[in-house]
């Protein structure tokens, strides 16, 4: 097992204040696991299926993707085939990203208001969930006009629900993006998700110029963009990301 730095939150901020030059500078933070216990995207993913609420407009891309990977999906029922594809990631044929994009594009024919709308509805007051170390630094840096912004590989409008509870406005954030044509969301991707080696494009489409003094997340598909800031900061690092942390110098943050 690999052996890396914890330090508490009132060390990472002496340290953040030590790489800051005080010009424009920015904090960037994965959303899921880092921000906030769980998995928002899941979440919503599971409970529109549990409400029935996927639309037939996904069901041709859902078999689409299903015939591909060779897994059995229904004909005639978007919310059982993606029950299908879902399993079939966690029986590790269908990859995280793909079932990431699928996240993102089954709630074609729908709009994103509605996807926004959904999500609050399903996740509830997501404030029960933020890691207080994490909210401890965002506090501190929106005191510094320090700009804080969320990269996540779940639904942009799924997180931009949940992310209002931590003061993130909606233009500060980034994740996986469905195609729109008329306000409709369309059973297609409008651009790579934000994942691994995408997470450190996307962040620097954001800052436009500004420095990264931080970077927070909690898998090692999150490495990149820990790797691109002053400092990388592990969240409850699973264990792809634990084992990085030693070989690449990022910190694990820990209750004070």
């Amino acid at each position: 097992m690999s052996v890396h730095e914890t330090i508490g939150t009132t060390e990472l901020l002496d340290r953040v204040r030590d790489v800051w030059d005080g010009g424009r500078a920015a904090m960037a933070f994965d959303a899921d696991g880092t921000l906030w216990r769980g998995d928002v995207g899941d979440d919503v993913f599971r409970g529109a299926i549990e409400r029935g609420a996927l639309r037939p407009e996904a069901l041709p891309a859902l078999k689409r993707l299903a015939n591909r990977l060779g897994v059995a999906a229904p004909d005639d029922d978007a919310n059982s085939a993606a029950t299908a594809l879902l399993q079939s990631y966690h029986d590790g044929i269908c990859p995280e990203e793909t079932v990431c994009e699928v996240m993102t594009w089954c709630y074609a024919g729908m709009t994103l208001g509605a996807v926004r709308s959904l999500a609050s509805d399903i996740v509830g007051d997501v404030t029960p969930r933020l890691i207080p170390q994490v909210m401890k630094v965002i506090e501190w840096a929106r005191t510094k006009d320090i700009r804080c912004v969320i990269v996540s590989a779940s639904p942009r409008a799924v997180v931009e629900a949940c992310a209002a509870a931590a003061g993130f406005r909606a233009e500060d954030v980034r994740g996986a993006t469905p195609a729109v044509t008329g306000q409709i969301i369309q059973p297609a991707m409008a651009e790579p998700v934000p994942y691994g080696p995408r997470k450190r494009v996307v962040v620097d489409e954001l800052l436009d110029g500004a420095a990264l003094l931080a970077g927070f997340g909690d898998s090692g598909f999150d490495a990149d963009l820990l790797e691109r800031a002053e400092i990388g900061v592990a969240v409850a690092p699973n264990a792809s990301l634990s084992t990085l942390c030693s070989e690449r110098q990022f910190v694990e943050i820990i209750q004070d």
